[in-house]
């Protein structure tokens, strides 16, 4: 149970980031599925479809890795996020950025990695993290990488105008 000084941080993290949301994310749509795929494509990992070999459901991306899945013992049809560099892959029903600090904490550390650019939406997630439940930091942590793609895809235009 929250001391009532945690509740007052609540409600006023709640309150800001409500206002933060509403003002950079108003067009998007939060699902958890769609949310582990954008978390894990900011933490470097694609997510990718494995399909029967030598059939139609063999994959583009299958069919461009095949040694690479070979040499990591990538051999099952299924969905996985992947990150070829660093050699690594994971079954796609063992995301749970959603449900479990263990994924999640890494990602948070991930952003604190912006504080000195965006030093207030950044310290709302901080925040938030430490006196919220997973499944509420999983939703904000979702819409800050949501909002600084959109940053970067700013800037990146703007660099090139």
């Amino acid at each position: 149970m929250p001391t009532e000084r945690q509740v007052d941080i609540i409600l006023e993290s709640e309150l800001e980031f409500k206002i933060f949301k509403d003002e950079q994310m108003s067009n998007e749509k939060y699902t958890t599925g769609y949310a582990n795929a954008v978390i894990a494509k900011f933490m470097d990992f694609d997510v990718v479809d494995v399909g029967y070999a030598d059939s139609e459901e063999e994959t583009e991306w299958q069919r461009n890795h095949e040694e690479w899945m070979a040499s990591v013992g990538l051999t099952q049809v299924g969905r996985y996020i992947v990150n070829v560099k660093e050699n690594k892959w994971h079954q796609w029903d063992d995301v749970k950025y959603h449900s479990s600090w263990d994924q999640l904490k890494p990602v948070i550390d991930e952003i604190f990695k912006y504080a000195l650019a965006y030093p207030q939406q950044v310290r709302r997630i901080i925040d938030m993290s430490v006196v919220v439940g997973i499944s509420a930091a999983h939703e904000k942590v979702y819409q800050f990488i949501q909002w600084i793609n959109k940053q970067s895809n700013t800037n990146d235009t703007a660099n090139h105008d």
